[in-house]
């Protein structure tokens, strides 16, 4: 059974393996992004992608992004996992209106956590 940690921008259960790796990877994240918005000022948009475990810290550090106010953040992902609990999938479905998720049914890590561990799945999901 995982873990729950507390995302404070919506007071929501998240999976506390995948948040508490995105954190220690997003100062190196943030730096890499601020290093090409200034070497492309013509940048529109920030396009954050992942497979499987990947997919889990693109979605924690786009809105880790979001709440440092980035803008035009977009996520798409691959065999993502279930992150959070119901409150957070809304959360992340509210964030992004266009979040797409590629899934694979014979793909395991797609679909963990189980949902009867009070995990759901957020984004769009295309099979």
């Amino acid at each position: 059974m995982t873990s729950w940690d507390t995302w404070p921008e919506c007071n929501c259960k998240v999976n506390y393996e995948n948040s508490q790796a995105s954190e220690a990877v997003y100062s190196d994240v943030k730096a890499a992004v601020d290093a090409l918005i200034a070497a492309n000022s013509d940048w529109e948009n920030i396009k954050l992608s992942g497979y499987s475990f990947g997919a889990s810290i693109a979605m924690f550090t786009g809105h880790m992004l979001v709440r440092d106010n980035y803008s035009n953040v977009k996520m798409i992902n691959f065999a993502q996992p279930r992150n959070g609990d119901n409150e957070f999938a809304a959360f992340s479905n509210a964030q992004w209106t266009d979040n797409i998720r590629f899934t694979n049914n014979k793909d395991v890590y797609s679909q963990v956590p189980p949902q009867y561990f009070g995990y759901e799945y957020s984004g769009a999901e295309i099979h």
